[in-house]
């Protein structure tokens, strides 16, 4: 929802702020600003999902998927961080 407000206001801004009347939804500006709402949305999104990892509600995110993870799913990273379906029957090792 906090990322729906950001993009939301984003657009509201450009469209009745900036370019009144606003822009035609068939024109690549109007793509472009939408672009640039969506990154206002990531900005208002990031503190409200970082509260629940601060206060260990919520787990943080990896990087990368440790084997132990992703043991089970069919999946395994080669050294070269390459993802290859793993075959049936193998079994990844640590």
């Amino acid at each position: 929802m906090s990322f729906q407000i950001g993009l939301f206001a984003g657009m509201w801004f450009h469209q009745e702020v900036l370019f009144a009347p606003g822009l035609a939804k068939t024109t690549a500006p109007y793509w472009l600003v939408m672009q640039l709402a969506m990154i206002v949305g990531f900005f208002t999104a990031w503190p409200v999902n970082g509260w629940p990892v601060r206060a260990g509600r919520k787990e943080k995110m990896r990087l990368r998927p440790t084997a132990t993870a992703l043991r089970g799913s069919g999946m395994f990273i080669t050294p070269g961080t390459v993802w290859k379906s793993q075959p049936p029957g193998s079994h990844i090792t640590e």
